[in-house]
């Protein structure tokens, strides 16, 4: 039957090979070799949508298929030569044929001829004392790249449980071993200064496992327009909501989720303010264009934020690859003490902030309660969204990533984010909550979004009651709002603390306070109906004695009937225009 076929495209009778390709289907189930002959049937056909699927299909067979990467290469080759390229370097990886290497070497040259090629990588990993964590996260680079297009640097710094030996005596990698712990951002530049001078750098940490295809998934996505600055995974154990939503127990079981996940996918990116540098790739061009690591933030933490807000400002894109996991122990260093780590965190905190003058994880916050409350609504179709104090744009960058027909709008009065929300939201206005005239029609939008901003705000009466001229008839408001009635903040107010900083409550622009009643008020006047709302109670805190005397008397008081308000941290309320 496969002769069959094969004889079929020969003669170019696509929708009897096709037939042919359906029949044995139905004999042998599908197979890689199916997946090749149903590709280049529809790359005959100049199906390329039916063929991108089919090579899908099959790499979920067998990811490590060289025929199929090869068919992959010919797709991308019609739209971006360099993708391609990437693809035929896959294919030669895992190629073993002289007779069909010497074919993909061929199209590879012609690229190259062309003008068209891809750097090579140079992965930098840091060592200090994690032995058999290293030794699990070199075996894995060595398994799943080449060392025709990438090279293995280890900074070793002073390490002394014995891994220092270990990495003298491996081969394939280039070693320099430190006197003194210089820290992650000093450690990395060393790297970065004796890599190939053309190879994109590839920031791993040593607690890593590099499922296959990984990499090379991160380097379609560099490469995915020019663009592209960085690019990052996705893990187990990650913050930045780069961690996938499935329970991964185990190393084994991530592996196997990376066979199925590390594949061809239709919309893999998605556009991102910053990256976590567990596993960051970063194109060369970008990194001469705005410079090394920042070491005034060693030894560690927030050097990743700051490296992605200098690609973003010097005009670059940077994309999380949803279709290329990597295994993250996570806190083998730095989480050892949490205690250090937390006020190492505090620390670089207010570094990046004396830096560029705003908080980062303050403006960029991305609101998934707010996200999952707006899917209960269930929008659909095209429609248009506000967001009153929408920082840097994530909470709207993921709702044009959930919804595609989606037109999304931002307001925000701190002029020195505005380059940067522009990054995800085309359509941004910068002005004080007491000056909203807007530029667009009034009941223009189907839903207002207005996250913790009610605080800010001198009038929220009279700014409410504008924002809703721009809502439409039912139109949704969604917003969250702090609660004042949060226990802890209570017992802080009680012993005279109420300290103005960037957190989640207190921070220098909140000048307005609230209990639900008076939310409920505020809403009700402006023509606002609740149709849902919910509480948002984090975990109970760990009260010492005296705090917990205070609450249990607080719980006391008569005219307070209801007992949740002290643990509510949030109220989160869909309301509709009347």
């Amino acid at each position: 039957m496969y002769e069959q076929i094969a004889a079929f495209l020969a003669q170019q009778e696509y929708d009897l090979a096709l037939q042919a390709v359906d029949s044995q289907k139905q004999v042998s189930g599908y197979t890689d070799t199916l997946a090749i002959l149903e590709a280049e049937i529809y790359y005959g056909q100049k199906n390329f949508p039916a063929m991108f699927l089919s090579i899908k299909n099959g790499l979920l067979y067998n990811d490590k298929q060289f025929e199929l990467y090869f068919m992959l290469g010919k797709y991308y080759l019609s739209f971006n030569p360099f993708q391609a390229y990437l693809c035929f370097e896959q294919a030669e990886f895992y190629c073993a044929d002289s007779a069909d290497l010497a074919v993909i070497r061929q199209a590879k040259q012609k690229l190259l001829d062309a003008g068209y090629s891809v750097p090579g990588v140079s992965v930098v990993i840091l060592s200090y004392n994690a032995k058999e964590d290293m030794k699990l996260c070199l075996n894995s680079l060595k398994e799943t790249v080449s060392e025709a297009f990438c090279e293995i640097i280890v900074i070793d710094n002073a390490s002394t449980d014995g891994v220092t030996d270990y990495l003298k005596q491996q081969t394939g990698i280039k070693l320099v071993c430190n006197d003194k712990n210089l820290g992650f951002p000093a450690g990395c530049n060393l790297g970065i200064k004796i890599s190939q001078p053309y190879h994109d750098i590839l920031l791993l940490n040593n607690d890593t496992v590099v499922p296959d295809n990984a990499i090379f998934w991160l380097r379609m996505g560099l490469y995915e327009t020019p663009s592209v600055g960085a690019t990052g995974s996705v893990s187990n154990h990650v913050s930045n909501n780069q961690q996938v939503s499935q329970d991964l127990s185990s190393l084994e079981e991530c592996l196997q989720f990376a066979r199925t996940n590390n594949l061809p996918t239709e919309s893999p990116y998605e556009k991102r303010l910053r990256l976590i540098g567990f596993a960051m790739l970063l194109k060369r061009t970008a990194l001469d264009a705005i410079g090394l690591l920042d070491e005034r933030f060693s030894p560690g933490n927030f050097e990743d934020d700051d490296l992605s807000i200098r690609l973003i400002q010097a005009g670059y894109q940077i994309l999380l690859c949803k279709n290329s996991f990597i295994y993250h122990y996570g806190g083998r260093n730095f989480g050892k003490d949490s205690q250090k780590f937390v006020n190492l965190c505090n620390t670089n905190m207010a570094k990046f902030f004396l830096k560029w003058g705003f908080d980062l994880h303050y403006y960029s916050d991305e609101q998934k309660d707010l996200l999952d409350l707006m899917h209960k609504t269930g929008p659909s179709g095209a429609f248009r969204v506000l967001e009153v104090g929408c920082g840097m744009g994530n909470t709207l960058n993921q709702i044009a990533n959930r919804y595609p027909d989606a037109s999304i709008y931002g307001i925000e009065p701190n002029a020195a984010i505005i380059p940067f929300a522009k990054n995800f939201i085309p359509h941004i206005t910068n002005c004080t909550f007491e000056s909203l005239e807007l530029p667009y029609p009034k009941e223009y939008f189907d839903y207002i979004i207005c996250v913790d901003s009610f605080g800010q705000m001198r009038d929220p009466q009279k700014t409410l009651k504008q924002l809703c001229q721009y809502l439409k008839p039912n139109g949704i408001f969604l917003t969250r709002i702090a609660n004042l009635m949060y226990y802890p903040i209570i017992l802080n107010l009680l012993q005279g603390k109420f300290t103005y900083r960037y957190t989640d409550f207190l921070n220098p622009e909140q000048i307005r306070f609230f209990t639900l009643q008076e939310i409920e008020t505020l809403f009700e006047r402006c023509g606002l109906h609740i149709d849902s709302g919910f509480y948002s109670i984090p975990p109970d805190l760990a009260l010492s004695e005296n705090d917990r005397r205070l609450y249990d008397a607080l719980r006391e008081i008569p005219e307070i009937a209801d007992l949740t308000q002290f643990k509510t941290q949030y109220y989160l309320f869909s309301a509709t225009k009347a």
